[in-house]
Parts: C-alpha cells; sequence; structure tokens
C-alpha cells in the first residue's frame, strides 16, 4: 500500500515538473483529479484490508475458544491440569536436548525450553486466577 502510494507520489511529481513547463491549468487540474481519485481508490483498499482482518481474527478467536473447550474436556476426561502438560513437554525437551548433545548435533532447544517454562508460569498465574473467581463466586 505504502510502496503504491509512493510510487503514485513519484510518478505525479514528475508530470508536475512536465506540466509547470508547459504552464497547463487544464493539465493541471486533470492531476490532481486522478490524485484524488487513486487517493480514494487506496482508502477503500485499505478499509477492505482492515476488515478482511478483522474477519479473520474473529475467525481465529472461535477457533481458538473451541480448541480451548476441547483442551478442557480431554484434560478433564484424563484428570490432569494443564500444568502437568506443560512439565511433561519440558522435561521431554530436556531429554531431546541432552540427547542432541551427546549425538553431537548442533541443535539448540534452550530458547523453547525458556518459552515453555514462562508459559508454564503463565498458566499457573491463570489457573490461581481462575480458583480465585470460582472462590469468589461460591
Amino acid at each position: 500500500m505504502a510502496l503504491e502510494m509512493c510510487a503514485e507520489l513519484k510518478s505525479m511529481g514528475s508530470s508536475l515538473v512536465s506540466i509547470k513547463e508547459m504552464e497547463g491549468t487544464e493539465a493541471l487540474a486533470n492531476l490532481c483529479a486522478r490524485q484524488d481519485k487513486v487517493i480514494q481508490w487506496l482508502m477503500i483498499e485499505m478499509k477492505n484490508t482492515a476488515k478482511e482482518a478483522d474477519a479473520s481474527i474473529d475467525v481465529l478467536l472461535e477457533a481458538r475458544k473451541a480448541q480451548v473447550a476441547r483442551l478442557e474436556y480431554y484434560l478433564t476426561l484424563t484428570g490432569s491440569t494443564v500444568l502437568d502438560i506443560a512439565a511433561s513437554v519440558i522435561m521431554i525437551i530436556s531429554d531431546i536436548n541432552e540427547a542432541a548433545e551427546t549425538l553431537g548435533v548442533g541443535v539448540s532447544i534452550d530458547p523453547v525450553t525458556k518459552n515453555m517454562e514462562m508459559c508454564e508460569r503463565v498458566i499457573q498465574l491463570q489457573q490461581q486466577q481462575a480458583d480465585y473467581t470460582r472462590d469468589t463466586e461460591a
């Protein structure tokens, strides 16, 4: 979008220079009308893009709700908590990291482990908030 606007501005600038050389008022009016038309078209395109992005966000949020409901269902079936699963994943990742080191493979999974630890903290906070909400409602 921005590159198109810049290209349009550049072409209008060169047209303006040639018009000034010819000093044609009619050509200048045509240039202004063309510029207005292009800017209005680009604004419509930007609005449409924003609407599409909003619609995509809504779809993704609905999909996330379905995934959360599915996760909660399976957690209830197994009697597990999200923290149990996060801890298992962290242990598996550390095992993979150790195995990679013994094999001499130059793969580092430390950033993933750090992200998982941060996720575990966030999950703990969310669980505490949910427990607090349940306690206050009861």
